[in-house]
């Protein structure tokens, strides 16, 4: 399970490997065993998204309020998934 320093980096990483697209929303997903910021439409899979926005949104920054709620999200998914208990970082 990730201590709040390292849900950051996982986070800021995802959001600084993004894929450049032509779609313009992106979102902060579980994907592949890993938290990952990927155009909407990269897979058919059924997959949890944490977060959806614009990727030049993601890289200026969340307010309090918005890395609050992504923190209670992604803890709270990573507490009831087990295939999370060994996540890393992409």
């Amino acid at each position: 399970m990730f201590n709040p320093e390292q849900m950051l980096n996982a986070v800021e990483t995802a959001i600084k490997d993004a894929p450049i697209s032509t779609i313009s929303v992106y979102h902060l997903c579980f994907f592949e065993k890993h938290i990952q910021c990927l155009p909407s439409n990269h897979t058919d899979k059924a997959h949890t998204v944490f977060y959806s926005s614009t990727l030049l949104k993601m890289k200026t920054g969340f307010t309090s309020i918005e890395w609050k709620f992504l923190q209670t999200k992604i803890s709270n998914f990573m507490k009831g998934d087990p295939q999370c208990q060994t996540a890393q970082k992409p």
